[in-house]
């Protein structure tokens, strides 16, 4: 693909977001709808609970491919090549 000089995207824009990035998204547009489903009083319980639930699920998840790819010495970041 062409790119006019100056306007050509940056190598590491160009390769997409990497697994604990998705995750870490994912965890707090979760949060942000469970926070804001609780002030808004709506009577959603179960529901309300289970994007909490998935939230914390997600973030757990980050964490731990966070702390296992931070043991490896050399592991790859995640990044699709």
């Amino acid at each position: 693909m062409y790119y006019p000089p100056g306007l050509a995207p940056c190598l590491p824009c160009s390769r997409g977001p990497t697994l604990r990035e998705v995750l870490w998204t994912l965890a707090i547009i979760l949060a942000t709808l469970w926070s804001l489903g609780i002030a808004s009083g709506a009577p959603l319980g179960p529901w309300l609970h289970l994007l909490l639930a998935a939230a914390a699920v997600s973030a757990t998840f980050a964490l731990l491919l966070a702390a296992a790819r931070a043991r490896v010495p050399g592991a790859r970041t995640g990044r699709a090549r």
